[in-house]
């Protein structure tokens, strides 16, 4: 639905979120309405991106 309706996604690049055991947590995504291509430096700040993010998830106490 968000390929054929609104937002018309034309775009998806989706890294997962990983922790430190290989257990993966998820995946961090961005998309756009716009077709485009990554550059290799974007790939890579999407990747160093998903780890912070795993890692801050790691720390988050487990009640939250």
């Amino acid at each position: 639905p968000l390929v054929t309706g609104p937002p018309h996604v034309c775009f998806y690049a989706g890294v997962p979120l990983v922790d430190a055991r290989g257990f993966r947590l998820g995946a961090l995504c961005v998309m756009d309405r716009e077709p485009r291509r990554l550059r290799e430096r974007e790939l890579r700040a999407l990747e160093e991106l998903a780890a912070i993010a795993a890692e801050e998830i790691r720390r988050r106490p487990a009640s939250m």
